[in-house]
């Protein structure tokens, strides 16, 4: 039982006494916001209106959250129509990407190579002559494309490529020899292949328009921490072109970090490398 404080006073002192404490109590049940520093830092006590609760950081990321890293990747290039317009809007948003590239021995595309790797995006390789039924046809005929490539893009770039992606992706239906073939090689030559987690659905059969490309990205990137985007800079490819300026604005206001594919990317492959002996 709490002990009366007032007990022993003359009736009209003890009514003056319960009047005070009674004024206090209403002043705390107030939320009056009292100031105090702990450890340097100074902490607001009180109601705050909720302003931590459900707060966000002006890039739309909850604090504490873990930041999406993200890899934008072209293949199928360089194009004459699309690739310079791609390396701009890239310039321009201050970003860098990753360019899986085929072999194409014009004047025009040895200086899209020279400015892929002038303005440090990743050269990739794809395959020299990106016809399916040659490169896979043993691994005789894949060793001897890559090399092709491997070559041709360090003579005209200065750079020797190390990263690849499969045409089709490692887990593609068309090969006429064992995938496994291919990793193993690619293993021992000390390549890294790279697939995809997120395709903007650009090298499908159905015509999205360049806002379903961006929201087809928008849909996915959310469920990993690191994912790889499929696109495309073939010279059929101009709704990506369209779709690249937004989805990059999409993606910054997420909060993501675009990053170009480099040795500290975590591989995302359809069929795990080290599954592979």
């Amino acid at each position: 039982m709490r002990k009366d404080v007032t007990a022993g006073f003359p009736a009209w002192k003890r009514g003056l006494l319960v009047g005070v404490i009674g004024l206090a109590a209403v002043g705390a049940a107030a939320g009056i916001r009292d100031r105090q520093i702990e450890g340097g830092r100074e902490m607001v006590m009180g109601d705050a209106s909720g302003e931590e609760e459900g707060a966000e950081s002006r890039s739309g990321v909850e604090p504490g959250a873990e930041t999406k890293k993200i890899a934008l990747t072209f293949d199928d290039g360089p194009s004459d129509a699309n690739t310079n317009r791609i390396l701009d809007i890239l310039k321009e948003k201050n970003v860098k990407a990753t360019f899986f590239v085929i072999g194409q021995e014009d004047g025009e595309s040895k200086e899209l190579y020279q400015r892929i790797v002038a303005e440090g995006h990743t050269l990739g390789m794809h395959s020299f002559s990106h016809k399916y039924n040659v490169i896979y046809e043993s691994l005789e005929a894949f060793s001897e494309d890559m090399a092709h490539l491997q070559s041709y893009l360090a003579e005209v770039t200065g750079v020797t490529p190390e990263i690849l992606r499969f045409p089709g992706g490692s887990s593609n239906q068309v090969s006429n020899t064992d995938m496994k073939e291919f990793i193993r090689f690619l293993k021992e030559k000390g390549i890294t292949y790279y697939d995809w987690n997120v395709a903007s659905g650009d090298a499908t059969s159905h015509a999205y328009t360049p806002e379903e490309l961006v929201q087809n990205v928008m849909n996915d990137v959310g469920r990993y921490e690191t994912s790889i985007v499929l696109m495309h800079d073939s010279s059929a490819k101009s709704g990506t072109v369209e779709a690249l300026a937004p989805m990059i604005d999409q993606l910054k206001e997420m909060g993501a970090e675009l990053l170009p594919i480099d040795e500290n990317t975590t591989p995302i492959q359809q069929i795990p490398a080290d599954s592979v002996d």
